[in-house]
């Protein structure tokens, strides 16, 4: 790895964009991508997969800035 360079992540990683009141989970990395993606708005509970477990995030509070 060089300079600016990110490691690739082990797991995913959820980006959460409060500007468009919006979140993507990417999971499952493989070849320097990820083969899942999910996205949508603030307002739910989302579900993500940690090794045999589910981890629910509620979006219901966050607020688009």
């Amino acid at each position: 790895m060089t300079g600016g360079e990110r490691p690739a992540p082990r797991h995913g990683f959820l980006a959460v964009d409060v500007l468009a009141a919006s979140w993507t989970l990417l999971t499952q990395p493989a070849d320097g991508g990820c083969q899942c993606s999910q996205s949508g708005p603030f307002g739910k509970e989302i579900e993500i997969p940690v090794a045999d477990r589910t981890l629910v995030l509620d979006f219901s509070q966050f607020t688009r800035v």
